[in-house]
């Protein structure tokens, strides 16, 4: 084991501070310099038991007898918290520090080893605390910080989680058929779906679900469907109508021989039609509505007069019209009435006899 009481350096400088120096202070001053020489000489010595005695009970010795700081100084953070849609966390330290203090936060699990850090700060003063700014920490992320002084002293890792700050997003909803015109009195499918809805409801018919798919049923007249959805980031809707194809184009003609007091009509089918009207001079002499029969004779007219017919076919979703005709009605054949009174008289009697003509 070595002396360091028989060093001849130690006792030279001993010799020349004793001159101008006090007993107190000399003694102060000559504990102090036998710990610092004893540590310059001899550094890599495998044991410094002896030596550790005389330095103060924070020195430690690592694992290659050198001299180290222990880790002194003591750090939290106080839970994240949101400021407006950012993210921000507080981070506070007390303790004993060397020169500077050097913050580091990272992303999770980088250990913080001063690469790829998203937030970079240095201090000089403990104790302390430190904001991160807005827009520096994401949503939803796990961190890991990190303190270290000027001795490149590193304390132990730090982690925090940061919330979502984020607003909800707003729900989106959509609608549509599988056909927007269909014939008259036939069906088709709706169809819908939502993103960031908690409910939806399909009104009129009042389906409910977040998505799916229902037959409107037999339709006589456009129906629009809306879509309301609902959601942690408000409400959204939209809509989608079904129409009805109008009467598809048809014909009408004459139904038979005509009269002198009737005109026979007859009209092929319109395609979607629900019903027909008949017009004679643009007027409405349907004898009754809805009128469904392809055909209808007219004998509220008189000889020898002319006429204009149309018939129009209509539905939920609108009307057509046909062609026009025109007819005139012939003279009606002459006729004879012949009568006498008395009818019925003998040989000798006398009778009136009657006649008119038309």
């Amino acid at each position: 084991m070595v002396n360091i009481r028989d060093s001849a350096i130690i006792k030279n400088i001993i010799k020349k501070m004793r001159k101008n120096l006090n007993h107190s202070t000399r003694r102060i001053i000559l504990y102090g310099t036998l710990v610092a020489v004893a540590i310059f000489m001899f550094a890599d010595i495998p044991d410094v038991a002896q030596v550790r005695i005389l330095q103060n009970i924070q020195w430690t010795q690592n694992v290659n007898g050198a001299m180290a700081v222990p880790a002194c100084i003591s750090s939290s953070n106080g839970n994240p918290t949101c400021s407006g849609n950012s993210p921000r966390a507080t981070i506070n330290w007390s303790g004993p520090f060397r020169g500077r203090l050097h913050l580091k936060i990272c992303y999770n699990p980088d250990p913080c080893d001063f690469n790829g850090t998203v937030d970079n700060q240095e201090f000089t003063y403990s104790p302390g605390s430190y904001t991160t700014a807005p827009g520096v920490l994401a949503n939803n992320t796990a961190y890991n910080y990190r303190i270290a002084d000027t001795s490149e002293q590193t304390w132990p890792v730090g982690t925090f989680s940061t919330p979502n700050c984020a607003p909800p997003l707003p729900p989106t909803a959509s609608i549509s058929a599988d056909s927007t015109f269909i014939v008259y009195n036939t069906a088709t499918v709706v169809h819908w779906s939502s993103t960031n809805a908690t409910s939806c409801t399909v009104s009129p018919p009042g389906w409910t679900g977040t998505s799916g798919a229902q037959s409107t049923g037999n339709l006589t007249s456009a129906t629009t469907y809306t879509l309301n959805c609902s959601g942690h980031g408000g409400s959204a809707s939209n809509s989608v109508t079904v129409n009805i194809q109008p009467p598809g184009g048809f014909s009408l003609s004459l139904g038979g021989a005509v009269a002198c007091n009737s005109i026979p009509l007859s009209w092929t089918v319109s395609s979607s039609a629900s019903a027909y009207r008949i017009f004679k001079n643009s007027i409405d002499i349907s004898p009754y509505q809805p009128y469904t029969s392809l055909n209808f004779t007219d004998s509220s007219v008189t000889q020898h007069t002319g006429y204009t017919y149309q018939v129009q076919a209509y539905n939920g979703a609108g009307s057509t019209l046909s062609n026009t005709i025109n007819v005139t009605t012939p003279y009606c054949p002459p006729t004879i009435n012949f009568s006498g009174n008395p009818p019925t008289i003998y040989q000798g009697q006398q009778t009136t006899l009657m006649w008119s003509t038309t």
